[in-house]
């Protein structure tokens, strides 16, 4: 009699602390993924459940969720909406089987429209041969033109190159917006984005609380030779610049993004900011390492928007992040002494913006293996003490090429003519940081190309049930295989 009561107790326990599965805190979330759950089971279409899913995603209030809470259930939208679109269109192909001539499929085609995932070219080549190029159509979100920009790195394509390109200018444009991917998107939209980057999310994995996304931007309407051109601005490695909207959105830029918009605007607010953004572009600005908030100068990608939104008459939103605790203490090593600052977190969180909509390119087993990693390299952060002394030579050396910049002898504006960099374009931060930081985004990079095949095999094993990036970082076999894979940054650490 005892031994069960004690068996269960530690089952009821378990199932209480999310042991064998998440619990959301927000009752909301609770039923929502339990109706995530049933639509991956269902047998037919009418059992999906598509736009019930679709609505409770889009209406929840963010800012009464937990950050652990938004991110669990970004994974678990993504992977529905990727396994709910392969269901759809195997559907479609068992219909087409017994089609009357000329019969179209409506219902399928407005659930994938609703889904708003870039489809595969092979699931696009099958919709083509079902109903032909003109119905597939809305389906299809490639760029207007194939220019090369990608996040972080210079390009050789400047607004003043690409506004040439009147293909950037061709989009459906009404009411003072553009609709693009499934999106009616205004000025002064505010993009949270996941970068295909190497070290994408190395930074605010760091930080709580742990932010969904890695990167900001904001939508503006650019004007040359009375063309609009939509632009995504942003920082990247040598300041601030504009990205054709259907670049940014496209994968090889983004894996996934979410848009944001504010409640409130003063009148005449997005004419402003389309005029106020054009001036940035030729402002003087560069990285900001020490993600200092109140600099406008130096700037982090979610400080252009401060920068921006101050310009135009909107308060920015407060930071609200931080490096705590013991992974507060291993950035303080790396030179970091303010460990506030504001993540693209702060932004979701705030009650002053509504949630717009998903741009989701598709790329569900890459963010998970992204995600994983982070998580381990985290607890790195969280369980051990980093010593600088451990660190590669590259890392002195970079430091010493840094230092060398600083001292504005010649050699070092030599280093930086390489670089690429101005004097007044070079990054302000910690020299330690800033020595580590491509050393660490490598790594960060080579740990996640390791682990594609242990991530996949793991997902494979059940498609169609409920995934949670949770239980999957739970598991001791994936943690021992993936802390494999970041021994060089464990390395780094006191054993």
């Amino acid at each position: 009699m005892k031994r069960v009561f004690i068996l269960s107790f530690f089952l009821v326990n378990s199932f209480t602390q999310g042991a064998f599965g998440y619990v959301y805190e927000h009752h909301e979330l609770q039923q929502l993924s339990s109706w995530i759950e049933q639509s991956l089971k269902a047998k037919n279409i009418s059992d999906l459940k598509i736009e019930r899913i679709l609505g409770a995603y889009q209406s929840f209030k963010r800012y009464e969720a937990t950050a652990e809470d938004v991110l669990e259930l970004k994974f678990q939208m993504a992977h529905w909406r990727k396994y709910t679109a392969e269901a759809l269109i195997a559907d479609a192909s068992k219909r087409a089987l017994r089609r009357k001539p000329g019969e179209k499929h409506p219902l399928i085609l407005s659930y994938l429209q609703k889904l708003n995932i870039k489809l595969t070219p092979i699931q696009l080549k099958t919709l083509e041969d079902l109903w032909g190029k003109e119905l597939l159509s809305s389906l299809s979100f490639e760029p207007q033109k194939q220019i090369k920009i990608v996040p972080i790195k210079p390009s050789a394509w400047p607004f003043e190159r690409w506004g040439k390109v009147t293909e950037f200018s061709r989009y459906e444009f009404k009411e003072g917006g553009v609709f693009y991917r499934g999106l009616t998107l205004y000025p002064g939209d505010i993009f949270l984005a996941n970068l295909n980057h190497g070290g994408d999310g190395v930074y605010t994995a760091m930080s709580d609380p742990r932010s969904s996304f890695s990167h900001f931007a904001f939508l503006a309407f650019l004007q040359k030779d009375g063309r609009l051109y939509p632009a995504a601005i942003e920082i990247y490695e040598l300041g601030v610049r504009a990205v054709p909207l259907s670049v940014f959105l496209s994968p090889q830029f983004t894996p996934y993004l979410e848009v944001y918009r504010f409640k409130k605007i003063p009148s005449g607010w997005r004419e402003t900011i389309n005029v106020k953004a054009a001036e940035m572009l030729h402002e003087i600005h560069a990285y900001n390492f020490y993600f200092d908030v109140n600099d406008d100068t130096y700037l982090s990608c979610t400080n252009v928007g401060s920068c921006i939104f101050k310009k135009t008459g909107v308060v920015p939103i407060l930071w609200k992040s931080e490096f705590k605790g013991a992974i507060g203490e291993n950035v303080k090593k790396l030179g970091l002494e303010d460990l506030r600052l504001l993540t693209p977190i702060d932004y979701m969180l705030s009650n002053r913006l509504d949630f717009i909509g998903v741009v989701d390119n598709n790329d569900f087993l890459g963010e998970v293996q992204k995600e994983l990693v982070l998580r381990r390299i985290r607890n790195l952060f969280q369980m051990r003490v980093i010593d600088p002394e451990r660190f590669p030579l590259e890392f002195k050396l970079n430091r010493w090429g840094i230092q060398k910049i600083r001292s504005g002898s010649k050699l070092g504006n030599l280093f930086m003519w390489v670089e690429g960099f101005r004097r007044e374009t070079f990054p302000k931060g910690p020299t330690d940081g800033m020595a580590l930081v491509e050393i660490f985004e490598a790594q960060t990079k080579k740990s996640v190309d390791q682990s594609k095949e242990i991530i996949e095999k793991e997902i494979n094993r059940d498609l169609f049930s409920l995934f949670s990036m949770h239980d999957l970082e739970d598991r001791v076999e994936i943690q021992a295989a993936l802390d494999q894979k970041i021994s060089n940054i464990a390395d780094w650490f006191i054993p």
